[in-house]
């Protein structure tokens, strides 16, 4: 916190001066210092707002839940809260989403995604004394569930959890997840893919929760999905609007107000919900609840 501060103010005290020799500069009429001072200082404006924007997003966020909940003695260093780390596929098509059924028979249809996978070497790592985590049994472990970013993570241990969730090479990361992709999509043949044998996708941020008590869990928990968007070729497209136009008890295409209301047809007797709760995390009209880095901001091609 204290080095983002520094570097705000340095920022700040560079662009005050850089505004105090473009005014002078103008008054000489030098026109070329004038052009090269007005990129730069727009350019520091904009990285003071990004470093603003950031130390808010660390006093506000879910850091901040995590210190006051200790602070006021409702949770000790010692108690364990939950973590879901996970990444959700954007698939947007003329105004409408791909939803694809949930896999654990609740029948209820949710984005393309699922939990991080965590490799052996990582795993052991955090089981270790440094972080002290343990697996969470909320979902059943099993062969599909296994070594997922489920855990729980004592409160101490929480924040330099997440850096190091954030830094890790030995975990599924953003330069590939195709994994999800070919399980949802390619191997229930929802795709073809020969049509789909590479794919191009582009990070759009990531999705926090605050740090908050859950009644089915029984305790506190943190959730975190990063959201990809799909970048479609025209053939892709194609296959995708064609799929718009079938019925299929595999997926749905729904529309932002139908994934708001969960599926729910308001005026009529079908009150049962069918879209999960946390499939808004990927509707554009939330980009701006995202969390994103400039060096975050790539396009990832991966062969299927």
């Amino acid at each position: 916190m204290k080095k983002k501060i520094i570097i705000s103010i340095v920022i700040l005290i560079a662009t005050i001066l850089s505004t105090i020799a473009y005014c002078v500069a103008e008054q000489y009429k030098m026109a070329v210092a004038c052009l090269f001072l007005g990129i730069l200082i727009e350019s520091l404006i904009n990285s003071l707002f990004g470093k603003l924007k950031a130390l808010l997003l660390s006093r506000y966020g879910w850091k901040r839940d995590l210190k006051k909940l200790i602070k006021d003695h409702t949770l000790t260093e010692k108690d364990y809260i939950r973590i879901s780390f996970a990444y959700l596929y954007r698939i947007c098509v003329d105004g409408k989403y791909l939803l694809v059924l949930n896999g654990r028979n609740i029948n209820k249809y949710q984005p393309v995604g699922g939990a991080y996978k965590c490799h052996k070497i990582e795993k052991e790592v955090l089981t270790g004394m440094d972080f002290r985590v343990c697996d969470d049994n909320f979902i059943k472990i099993d062969q599909t569930s296994m070594d997922d970013y489920r855990m729980r993570v004592p409160a101490i241990n929480l924040i330099k959890f997440v850096k190091r969730f954030n830094k890790s090479q030995d975990r599924e990361n953003l330069n590939n997840l195709s994994r999800e992709f070919k399980e949802e999509l390619i191997n229930t043949k929802i795709l073809k893919k020969q049509i789909f044998k590479q794919i191009k996708y582009r990070y759009c941020g990531r999705h926090y929760t605050e740090v908050r008590y859950s009644n089915y869990n029984n305790c506190y928990e943190l959730l975190l999905a990063d959201i990809v968007e799909l970048m479609p070729d025209d053939k892709q497209l194609n296959c995708l609007r064609d799929m718009q136009s079938k019925v299929s008890d595999k997926y749905i295409w729904a529309t932002e107000d139908e994934i708001k209301s969960r599926g729910i047809i308001p005026g009529t007797n079908n009150m049962q919900e069918k879209i999960t709760d946390h499939s808004q995390k990927i509707l554009t009209s939330l980009s701006s609840e995202l969390h994103i880095k400039k060096k975050d901001q790539k396009i990832y091609t991966i062969n299927l």
